[in-house]
């Protein structure tokens, strides 16, 4: 139950899961002391690649489900692109973000995220904090789109891309018990941490300080 007269607090999931899947501090830059991070090349390159892709999706013809569809996990359906937002109320946080891409195939509901870096992944598993931002969007969608959408298990894929646009990597799986264990803990740390309830750990790492949008207004940056 939220208290009266409590502002609710937005938190877009790709700040919260940057914040902790990479380092803490961003929440100190943002919450409490209202720094602004820099946006980089590869952040323009990406959000132009996913208007790139969007735009395309939209050429592609699809009829609009019907509710008997919706209900049918045996039915495959193929949604639009950045048309499933997504929030996670923990008030008075309020967890907030636009899927990619979803997908129904073979009665799994499928997540897609699509990612653009400097240097792609292109093996293994992807790195901590885009395994959140997955397990947010499965866990918004499953809020926000259960009881219209049915489904057997809830997927996600991760899809690395380079600056031009192509697949270099992929990597799917289910989120799970333990996937939503995760993420509730991480939001409960994340949630202490803005109500200044508990310390934030540092990355102790200046590669990654030198790779952060905050490195050149940061005071805790470290040199490399």
């Amino acid at each position: 139950m939220q208290l009266t007269g409590m502002k609710n607090i937005y938190v877009a999931i790709s700040e919260f899961t940057s914040a902790m899947g990479y380092c803490e501090i961003k929440i100190v830059n943002k919450f409490h002391l209202d720094v602004k991070p820099v946006i980089t090349q590869y952040q323009v390159a990406g959000k132009k690649i996913h208007k790139d892709l969007e735009d395309q999706d939209k050429l592609l013809p699809r009829e609009k489900a019907t509710e008997q569809q919706l209900k049918d996990p045996a039915v495959d359906l193929d949604f639009p692109r950045e048309t499933n937002f997504i929030s996670i109320e923990r008030l008075p946080f309020v967890y907030v973000g636009r899927i990619d891409k979803v997908v129904r195939q073979g009665g799994d509901i499928v997540i897609i995220d699509d990612r653009v870096s400097k240097n792609p992944l292109t093996s293994g598993r992807p790195f901590p904090d885009k395994l959140m931002q997955l397990s947010c969007y499965c866990e918004g969608f499953i809020q926000n789109y259960a009881k219209t959408i049915s489904f057997n298990r809830m997927m996600f894929k991760f899809v690395q891309r380079n600056q031009e646009g192509d697949v270099v990597f992929d990597y799917q799986q289910e989120y799970d018990d333990a996937m939503k264990s995760m993420l509730l803990e991480k939001m409960q740390r994340f949630e202490d941490i803005v109500n200044k309830n508990a310390e934030p750990n540092h990355c102790n790492n200046a590669k990654k300080c030198a790779a952060c949008s905050y490195f050149t207004v940061c005071k805790f940056r470290l040199e490399a």
